[in-house]
């Protein structure tokens, strides 16, 4: 009978034991931030974001003066009309003002619309010869 009351004993010294310890272990590891791969510019350029697209797009324009109204309108457009990552790969790897023209295709006409009504608003034409009266 003895040996019965020191088995369990024993076997209800190690379960405790070896629950508290690993509780404390497996709270720590679901607590930790999934891991993340570090940003570089390759991936970054992967996931052309809007301002670097906007950035670019004025950089390979015609554009000259103070382009920071413009850089910030295309940076808006991009971000809020919701570009296609097509379209923003498109635009940033673009290397002349007609690469960049051939990439408005990717855009929806809506907008390309809505591009061109803020590029007219700050007098361009998107690089297309103005309408002839």
């Amino acid at each position: 009978m003895w040996r019965v009351v020191v088995v369990m004993g024993v076997v209800a010294t190690v379960v405790a034991c070896s629950h508290n310890e690993s509780k404390p272990a497996a709270l720590a590891n679901r607590r930790q931030p999934p891991a993340r791969a570090p940003s570089t510019p390759a991936l970054e350029r992967e996931r052309a974001p809007c301002d670097e697209v906007a950035n670019h797009v004025i950089r390979i324009s015609r554009t000259t003066g103070d382009t920071k109204p413009l850089t910030e309108m295309m940076r808006q457009r991009c971000t809020d009309d919701l570009w296609s990552l097509d379209a923003r790969k498109c635009y940033l790897t673009a290397n002349s003002w007609d690469e960049g023209l051939a990439c408005e295709p990717n855009l929806t006409p809506a907008q390309v619309k809505s591009l061109e009504d803020d590029i007219k608003a700050h007098g361009s034409t998107m690089g297309h010869p103005p309408p002839t009266p």
